[in-house]
C-alpha cells in the first residue's frame, strides 16, 4: 500500500477549518493540507473504502475538542506521525471502533505536540472517500 491507501473522511465545514487554522497559526503551526476528520483509513482499494463509507450516513454530526495529541505511527506502513485533535462522531446504533481525529500536522520525525487546547467545536460534515496514496498530504483528494 502506498501512503494511507484510501481513506474515509468527514469533510469539515469551512468555518470550522478556519477556526482550527487560526488556533494553530497562533502557536506558529501551519496546516497546509486539507483539514478533515479521519473516520477510517488504510484501505487497499477505493472499492473497499466505498464499502466502509456506505456503513455511515451521508452526513454526520461531529465534535472536536481537547488537547493537541501526538499520534505515532501505528505500524511500519504508516507514513507519518501526526499532531491531531480528538473528535467524536454521532452514530445512531452503529458500532464504531476506530479513533476519529483531525490531523493538524503530519510529521516524518516524531515530535511532541505543542501545548494547545481547542475549544469545543461542533457541526455536521459529509462523509467521503479520498485517495490518500500520495506521500504528499497536499495532494490528497
Amino acid at each position: 500500500m502506498r501512503g494511507y491507501g484510501f481513506s474515509v473522511w468527514l469533510k469539515l465545514p469551512s468555518e470550522i477549518k478556519k477556526q482550527i487554522r487560526v488556533l494553530l497559526r497562533d502557536i506558529g503551526v501551519e496546516a497546509k493540507h486539507e483539514l478533515h476528520l479521519t473516520l477510517r483509513t488504510k484501505f487497499e482499494t477505493r472499492t473497499e473504502a466505498n464499502i466502509a463509507a456506505a456503513e455511515f450516513p451521508r452526513e454526520l454530526k461531529f465534535a472536536i475538542w481537547g488537547s493537541l495529541l501526538l499520534l505515532t505511527k501505528s505500524d511500519c506502513l504508516d507514513p507519518y506521525h501526526a499532531w491531531a485533535f480528538p473528535a467524536l462522531v454521532q452514530l445512531d446504533g452503529t458500532s464504531y471502533s476506530t479513533f476519529p481525529h483531525v490531523s493538524a500536522k503530519y510529521l516524518e520525525n516524531k515530535q511532541e505536540a505543542p501545548r494547545l487546547h481547542i475549544p469545543y467545536l461542533s457541526g455536521t460534515g459529509r462523509v467521503c472517500v479520498v485517495d490518500t496514496q500520495d506521500p504528499d498530504p497536499l495532494l490528497w483528494s
